[in-house]
């Protein structure tokens, strides 16, 4: 079903305000998404929304994302590395879980 268009003049001022605000943060989003997945893919053109971007990113790399809240890819992208897979933990940095740990976790974000 088509959306019939909006009249800016049919309006208020407080609503154009609104509108414009939430498309400036979602571009802003977008371009973040677009920063954090070209080390791990390089660039991509085709997406419109920040969560598009990580799901694109999540799916090349062959996460199995259905059932995934899209609230949870960008934390799961930072799971990945540059090559597209999952960090490992290093001795030094106690900040990235274990690949074992990491499975788990993705598993109970799906549930």
């Amino acid at each position: 079903m088509a959306q019939t268009p909006i009249d800016p003049a049919d309006m208020t001022d407080e609503a154009i305000s609104a509108m414009a605000k939430q498309a400036t943060e979602a571009a802003l989003r977008l371009e973040v998404a677009l920063n954090e997945v070209r080390p791990i893919i390089g660039e991509i053109y085709n997406c419109t929304s920040a969560e598009e971007a990580y799901a694109y990113c999540l799916t090349e790399c062959g996460v199995d994302i259905e059932g995934v809240d899209p609230a949870a890819y960008r934390a799961m992208v930072r799971l990945l590395d540059t090559d597209g897979k999952l960090k490992t933990a290093q001795a030094s940095d106690r900040a990235i879980a274990a690949p074992s740990s990491i499975s788990k976790a993705l598993e109970r974000i799906k549930h």
